[in-house]
Formats: structure tokens, sequence, C-alpha cells
């Protein structure tokens, strides 16, 4: 950098589309303010915090000049997340590079020094040329081993992870780049990539080294290839590098009427993604077109090694079926890895890439702030293994196979594809399957071949059998059906043939009357308003999925009187593939009503059914709809007597006895006789009334098959130490626990355990579904829930509140609350408690995640409260959407009172609000679920004379990233808050701490609303 401030100080260095130009000399002068200022501070680590601009990319070059190690934090992301990497970072100083990064709150900085980029570019004016050089001479030499940066990395878990870079590491890159690419004086290389990216570094550095002018891309245009090439050519790049998927949109739009290739583009570098040859051979067509030559290269590597091969595109493998990613960068040892004990590597047989560099990163985290999880080095130098498959072709080339797991995310799940074809192999149908994902439109999709078991099954039967039997997360977004599936050398798939419009797949047409086809199109369009309808637009691909067919398939019994199921979609997804569904269906049903079987309750599940069972469905592993509770006692309980009491109960009580069967247009509410109860005896080393249990916790949560299962079992624990007490368990299925309330339940089954001739008056009480409302109830009902799901529609869900992973409940954060300011509040707005609680944990929410807007879940009755005392509660989860940032909170809290009455009004009628917000896919609506719970003491039961004692009850474990209960009694001083989830417990802790602040500043503006009224009142005597 001094060589070029010797040699041309006006040069240009940066320069971006707006005319901000940025010259070697000023460059020079701001390196060494930046030096002089974190000098004073002895500041060797900065976090710098702004979006892609020139002034971002220039504090980068001057922190690398001035020899600290730096991180960039993009100034979109939330407080929570901007104060968990500057944590993670160990940050000296935080640079606000950006007008909206001067906007970070305090509190996320605490004590750390901040400076703003306008005041460090303010201050380097006083620099001349000879005063930069002479510093420059000053400065602090930095080992090639010192970190140069920091990024996150998913590394080969997806799981986010810190890396940091040696200068060596970088400086050794950058050196290869100028020179493979030939960058000189006088080219124009664009910085494409985002500046939290190290391919941003390697760009601005390689720009600077070579004396090249770097020019910053501008975010706005990147997913329009029109407005991408009209900038290339403005801007008079010379040098690219993107991804293949962007240059695809280029390439396309430089190929239509009265378009050309960009002439001063001479070199384009893609990465991070499949090279598709048709791409290629679309890119050397469009230069050769006007004339020009374009060097096209593939690139490879993980960010722990920066990059690993590269190649020179030729005009052969344009015309190939797959593009090879090259050789190895110097400094750099590629090894294949064999996989299953085979003895190499091919085409048929990939094996995992490895690299071993000495430019590799160390590990995940720093060694300088002692958070290093090294990579092995067995000879001394960095080893790391990428996931990646793949293998070397005839010339020594890198050819990529895939990933080691084969597990993709489908709005929102995470879903294997091996299982998917292992679930599809078991079927009686199917002979042969093979799955993949595809991406159209930013939606993944699976797609499915078929090679029937039978060459007599049709389409139809195939796709039956799979819609009754696969569960539904697994379903294929589309089937195609073939005589053969293409195999490789070795026998296995061929999964890039594989073509989703094959000319063998088996079409069945069905016709339909055009009034059925227009009232088949109506209904696309109410649960599809944002696509345009035709008749052959498939419901899957243009966004549909199981929770909206449900929805659409309401929609179609109520206008043409016919019940589509799931099956029916897959076999017929497209309007007038229905349409003819619906008509044919009409023409084979008699007209007369079919009598349903004695055991069944009723066809339709009610609203409050309909959202577990569709949840039981979607996610047939997981226990969050367990609910659980128990009691400890010295008793002599056996298995055998546990089981006795238990099974009379199940034969008093009707609701206990009901299933979920899958019909086949719906789920059918059946009630099965009374048979033998399940009771597991679990014995563990610690004593019965030692909490916590993991291994209770672990058989309490193992889920239940809603359609087979009887919902209720019981567990016995037992102390391999002693033989009392013993701890007696229940656990039900959300959907019979609600209609018999748990704590009525576990005290009936105490007293049948005590009184074995005791019987029960619940059962002619708690058999589903609830009387029909009149239609004005309906018809507010409508209206209101109408407006809820229009608020919901407008407010985008945030990624980080996805339910993950983790174990629910793996993390619980606890605190106390005061109740006097809660009943305060309360009873100065006339509002209940829940509506002060909800908005204290919206406004924390909001805090945290800092949205202006929270949707709050939290559970109603559906009840009167002589129901709810007699046999129990049944609620239904409904959303509200909360004002977080208003200022006057006493208005928020009004607001919200109102909506939750309007709620409890209208419970009984809610609808389901799966997929309403945007991105959310199958995760709940709410941002978070708040449940106030009310524990009255328990009476002690006595069994054979001796008292027994509840345990605190486990809860079902939620099913949102962020869950907060409220636990209190009437006699309590303190409020008990309990916030947990399936997440980490950052966000828990944050929450807490919103949580606080929140409270505090609610109280503060309830004493001067108090103030406020005296005066009021003063003034009026």
């Amino acid at each position: 950098m001094d060589e070029r401030i010797r040699r041309g100080a006006a040069e240009t260095a940066l320069v971006d589309g707006t005319g901000n130009v940025l010259s070697y000399a000023g460059l020079g002068a701001l390196a060494c303010t930046c030096d002089e200022f974190f000098g004073q501070r002895h500041a060797e680590r900065v976090a710098i915090v702004g979006a892609a601009s020139i002034e971002v990319s220039a504090l980068i070059a001057a922190c690398l000049w001035a020899g600290r190690t730096f991180m960039v934090i993009d100034d979109q992301e939330s407080n929570a997340v901007r104060r968990q990497l500057i944590d993670q970072f160990a940050a000296d100083v935080v640079l606000l590079a950006s007008p909206s990064a001067e906007t970070t709150p305090a509190n996320l900085i605490n004590k750390l020094v901040t400076v703003t980029g306008r005041d460090l570019s303010k201050a380097a004016r006083q620099w001349d040329d000879h005063a930069v050089l002479e510093h420059s001479e000053r400065m602090a030499v930095r080992t090639p081993q010192a970190a140069a940066y920091c990024v996150r990395t998913s590394g080969t878990t997806a799981d986010p992870k810190l890396i940091e870079m040696s200068r060596a590491a970088i400086e050794y890159y950058c050196a290869e780049f100028v020179g493979r690419y030939g960058l000189a004086p006088g080219h124009r290389l664009a910085l494409w990539a985002a500046p939290t990216y190290d391919a941003h570094y390697c760009q601005l550095i390689s720009a600077l080294a070579s004396g090249a002018a770097g020019v910053v891309a501008p975010m706005s245009i990147r997913n329009d290839g029109d407005a991408v090439l009209q900038w290339l050519r403005e801007a008079r790049i010379t040098h690219l590098e993107t991804t293949p998927s962007i240059l695809r949109r280029v390439a396309s739009a430089a190929v239509r009427p009265g378009a050309s290739w960009p002439p001063h583009l001479t070199e384009v570098m893609c990465s991070g993604e499949w090279f598709d040859p048709q791409v290629a051979r679309q890119v050397f067509d469009a230069a050769e077109r006007c004339g020009a030559k374009v060097g096209l290269h593939n690139e490879y590597g993980p960010s722990e090694c920066v990059l690993l091969t590269w190649h020179q595109i030729t005009s052969e493998d344009a015309d190939s079926d797959d593009i090879p990613v090259g050789k190895a960068i110097a400094g750099r040892t590629l090894s294949i890895e064999p996989l299953d004990g085979q003895s190499g590597s091919s085409a048929q047989h990939p094996g995992e890439i490895v690299v071993e560099s000495e430019y590799l990163c160390r590990g995940y985290g720093s060694e300088q702030v002692g958070s290093l999880v090294a990579f092995p080095a067995p000879n001394g130098v960095p080893v790391f293994r990428t996931g990646d498959l793949g293998y070397l072709d005839h010339h020594g080339r890198l050819r990529l196979s895939g990933r080691r797991d084969r597990t993709v995310k489908r709005r929102g799940v995470r879903i294997n594809l091996d299982q998917v074809e292992a679930v599809l192999h078991a079927l009686p149908a199917v002979g042969q399957a093979a799955a993949r994902a595809d991406e159209a439109d930013g939606q993944v999709m699976i797609h499915v071949w078929i090679v029937p078991s039978d060459s007599r099954l049709d389409r139809v039967a195939v796709l039956t059998q799979i819609a009754e039997t696969v569960e539904v997360r697994l379903l294929p977004d589309r089937v195609v059906i073939r005589p053969s599936l293409p195999r490789l050398h070795s026998g296995k798939v061929d999964y890039r043939s594989l073509k989703v419009a094959d000319s063998g797949d088996e079409q069945v047409e069905v016709t339909a009357d055009e009034t059925t086809l227009k009232a088949v199109a109506a209904a696309f369009e109410r649960v599809l308003p944002d696509v345009a309808i035709t008749g052959s637009t498939d419901f899957f691909a243009s966004g549909g999925h199981s929770l909206l067919a449900l929805e659409l398939s309401a929609h179609l019994e109520r206008d043409l009187g016919v019940r589509l199921s799931i099956r029916d979609y897959l076999a017929h997804p497209t309007v007038a593939g229905l349409a003819g569904v619906v008509d044919r269906n009409r023409r084979q049903t008699p007209q007369s009503v079919s009598t349903a079987a004695p055991v069944t309750l009723g066809e339709e599940l009610t609203s409050t059914e309909r959202p577990i069972w569709v949840w039981s469905q979607l996610f047939p592993s997981d226990g969050a709809l367990n609910v659980v509770g128990g009691f400890i006692t010295h008793a002599a309980i056996t298995e055998q007597r546990l089981r006795q009491a238990l099974s009379d109960l199940l034969k008093d009580v009707a609701q206990l006895r009901v299933r979920y069967v899958p019909g086949r247009d719906r789920p059918r509410r059946v009630l099965h006789g009374a048979g033998v109860a399940r009771v597991d005896v679990l014995q563990i080393s610690a004593s019965a009334d030692t909490f916590p249990q993991p291994e209770v916790d672990s058989s309490a949560y193992q889920p239940f098959d809603v359609g087979a299962d009887q919902l209720v079992r019981a567990i016995l624990v037992r102390s391999r130490t002693e033989p009392a007490p013993v701890g007696v368990y229940l656990i039900a299925h959300h959907l019979v626990c609600d209609g018999v309330s748990m704590g009525l339940l576990v005290a009936e089954l105490q007293h049948r355990l005590g009184t074995p001739e005791r019987r029960t008056s619940l059962s002619s009480l708690c058999v589903l579904p609830p009387a029909r409302p009149d239609a004005r109830l309906v018809q507010s009902a409508a209206g209101h829930w109408s407006t809820v799901r229009r608020g919901l529609k407008a407010q985008p869900y945030d990624e980080r509140l996805r339910p993950n992973g983790a174990a629910a409940g793996a993390s619980v954060v606890d605190w106390r609350l005061p109740t006097q300011p809660i009943r305060e509040l309360a009873d100065c707005l006339s509002v209940s408690r829940a509506a002060v609680l909800i908005t204290l944990i919206a406004r924390a929410v909001g805090r945290v995640l800092d949205r202006d807007q929270v949707v709050v879940e939290t559970p109603v009755s559906t009840r009167t409260p002589d129901e709810v005392r007699s046999i129990g509660n049944y609620v239904v989860d409904v959303p509200l959407l909360v004002d977080a940032a208003g200022q006057d909170t006493t208005r928020v809290i009004e607001a919200v009172n109102r909506d939750l009455l309007a709620a409890v009004d209208f419970a009984a009628l809610v609808p389901g609000f799966g997929s309403v917000r945007p991105g959310q896919g199958w995760a709940p609506v709410g941002d978070a679920v708040v449940v106030l719970e009310d524990h009255p003491p328990a009476p002690a039961v006595e069994i054979d004379g001796v008292a027994s004692s509840a345990t605190q009850l486990i809860g079902s474990p939620p099913r949102h990233a962020l869950a907060c209960y409220f636990r209190t009694s009437a006699l309590a001083e303190d409020i008990t808050c309990v916030v947990t989830g399936r997440s980490d417990g950052e966000m828990a802790r944050a929450l807490r701490a919103g949580a606080d602040a929140t409270l505090t500043t609610m109280t503060k503006q309830l004493s001067m609303r108090r103030f406020g009224d005296g005066q009021r009142r003063d003034s009026a005597r």
C-alpha cells in the first residue's frame, strides 16, 4: 500500500455507483487515523457495524493496513445478534460505519469504545501523503500468523461458527488471485460479495494490491439480471466474481434482443454453487456475438481455507454434463478420503474432500481470546474434512458429487431425502424410488421418481398409497412415474439425469365442467391470493402445502359439496385436474346421506382439535403434545394395581378413549372400547422424589400415534436403591387432556388407587365436540379473525424464532416478578392481569428482536367457568398482534385487553393460522407464547392411609422458540416467570433482561399517569 501511494497517490482505490471516489492517498490517511485511534486505546480487535458501501470497504482496508483484526457485522442484524457477535469476537472497539449503524442502542455496546466512520473520515483529512508514509513506517509489524479477520461460517454442521484467518493466508491467496486473473492498474474489480463474507476481503485486497480499482456493487440490483448487466456496463467492470445463479440471470439478459455482453468484462469467476454448463454456453455465446472474449472460471472451497481449487472453463466444458472445479491452489493439498471401506474414489464412488494446508484457519473460535476448537494437525499442518463429496477425474481435476448428508429445509422443516426414499421403498406399490430436492423461485421442492412394483398399477393407485401412508412432512411436492430409473456404472441412481417433466410420466386426464372449473379457480384465489390463477396453476408449485390444502378443501366442500383428500391434490394438483376430480366424485357419490358408524363421534374436527391434530401429523416423532402430571407416595403401588386403576378410569371416562383415525377424506373422531391400560415401569438411580429426572422426562415425552394408540398411559417410577417412595406419572395427549384437565385426572387416579370401587361423574360431560354456535356469532367471529389474519400477513416471520433442533425445554430461565405493580397496573387500567403480562413479554420480545410489532400466542378457554370446575378446561391458542414500540404503554395494554376479550368471545371459532405470515412455513404463528398458570394448592389424597403429594407438573414442551409461563396463586407475593422453548438459553436470558427493563418503564408510566390524574382532579376541585 505504501508503494501505491509513492507511485500514484491520486489514483482511484475505491469507487461506488453514486460518484464517491477514494484515492490511495485518502485510504492511507484513513488507515493512519485508525492506527492512531486504536493505538491510543490499546485496541487490537475491531467490530465494524455497517452495510455494503464504499465507507465500509474503506474501513476494512484501513483496519488491514493498520494491522488490526476485524469482523464486519451487518447493521440489519437484530440487537441480540449484534450483541452476541460482539461478545464472541471479544471486540475492543465498535466502529459504527453507516448512519443506520449509528442508531445502535447504548446497552448493546455496554462499556466498549465506539467511534463512527464519519468521525474517522473527518480526522483523516489532516494527513498529507508524506505524513501517511512516515506514520506507515512506524506502524507495528504484525506476524504472518496474526489474525487478519473473523467471519461466520456454517462449517459442516449448518451451525454458525466463527473462524479467524491469518494475514499470511489472505495475503498468499490474494497474490495467487492477482497473478491468475491478471489484475493490474487500469482494471476495475467488482466488490460483489457482501462485506460480512470473506470473499469481499479477497476481492478488496486483490484490487488494492494490484493497483486496480475496487468498485462497490449496490445490493439492490442483485436479483435483476437486466439491472446487473446495465451496472457492469456503466461501471466498466473488467473482473467479476459472483455465483452461478446470478451469472445465469446476467447471461439470460445479455442474449435478449437489443442487449449485449459488457464490452469491458473479460474475466468472470464463479463459486458457491454448482455451475450449470448451459450457463457457461450462454456466456460464451453472448460474448462471441459482440466480438468479445471472456475468461470463465469455476472455483470451489470452504471459508476455512478461503478457496481450495479453481478451473478455467473451456468450450468443451460448456458442452459437457458437468464442469470440474479444478486443481488445488498453491499452498493447499487436496485429497479424497474413500467412504464405507472403499479402496479408492471415482465418479461412481465419490469420497470426502479433505484439505491440508498451513493456510487453513486453525479451527473454530479464536486462539487470541481462548475459544479456539482446533482442527487436527497430525503432521503439524491443520487438516479439514469438508463434508463435501467428490473425486478426481483422469486429468486430476476435482469434480463435486454433493454432500455427505442429504438434508434439506423445506418450508422451515428439515427433511432427509434418504428417509423419504426409505419410506417410499417400504410401500407395496413402490418398486424403486428416488428423491431429489430442487429449488424454484426460492422455494425448495421435493421431487420423487417412482417405478411401480407392478406395471399394471397406474399413477393414481401409486399416489393413493403414498398419500395415505407417508407422514405429511415427508410428502413430495411432485411424483413422477417412470418405467425405470437412470443408473450410474455403480448401479446407484443417477440423480442428475432425472427429469421433472418427463415424457414417460403417466398422466390421468379428467375433464371438467366449465362451471366447476370457475368455482375451483375461485377457491384457489382465496387461499393463494398472490398467484395469478389459470386452469394450469399447480397448487404445490404455487406455494400451496398440506395446511392450505385443508383450507382449500373447506372452500370446495362448502361451494361444491365435494370433499377432497390430500391424495387428490397430489394426483391432480392443477385447477383443471382438481375440477375434473370434483365432477367425477359428484357422478360417483350417491345423493343419500351416509350413516356414520356407531363409534364415530363426528366427521368434523373442531377448531380446537384441528391444529393439534395437524401438528401431530406434521411431527409424529415430537412429544410436544404430551401433557404430564403425577404424584409421589410411600404407599405400596404395584404395576398391576396401577394398571387396574387406570383401566377403570378409562372405562368410565369416555373422552379418554377417543382416537383420531385417518379416513378417506379427513380424520375421524372414533370412540374405542375400554381396554387394558398401558403402564411403563421405570427404574432410576436417584430417589423417586428427587428432581429433575431426565429419565422420566424422556419416557414421558415419547409421542402417541393419535390414530392407533390409547391416548393416555402411566409411568411407575421406582428407585434402584430404595423401595419407597414411588412416583406415579400420568401422560395424556393434548387432544384428550384438555377434555379432562390433568389435575382432575391425577386426583381421580389417586382416589381409585385408594378406593377401587369409586366411580366418577365425568363420563357424561367429557365427549367432544361442543354445540354449534348461532349464526350471528359465526358471522362476528369470521369478521374478527379475518382482521387478525390481515394483520398477521403484514408481519414477516423472524427466522431467529424458528424452533431449532434443541430439545424442548433444554434451556430454562426463571425469575420472580413482584405481584404488586402488575396488580396495580391492571386495577388502574381496569384490565386483566393477562393483558398486562402479555404486553410485558411482547415489548420485551420487541426489544430483543428490534421489532415494532410482535405476535404473541396465548391459550384461551372455550368452556364456561362451571364446565372448567367440573370437567376441566379446553383451550385453544389465539394470536394477538401487539404494538411493541408504542410510546404510551397504557394504551398498548388497553388494546391488548380489548383483543384478548374478543379472542375469548370467538375462541370456539378460531381458524388455523398455519403459514399465514410470510416465511412462517410450519412454525407456530406466534413470536412467543405466554401462558398464565394459576396453581391452587392441591389437596392431599391418602392411599392406604398414606398421604401422597402432587409433583410440579412437567407440562407439555413448547413448540415455540420462546415460551413464557407465569405461575402464581392468589396468596403469592411474587409471580414466577419461566422462559423456555426450542432455542438456546441466550435468547431466553435476553428476554428476561428485556422484561425487567420493560416492567420498570411500565411502572414509571403508571406513576406519571396517576400523578397526572391527581393534578386533573385537583384542578377540577
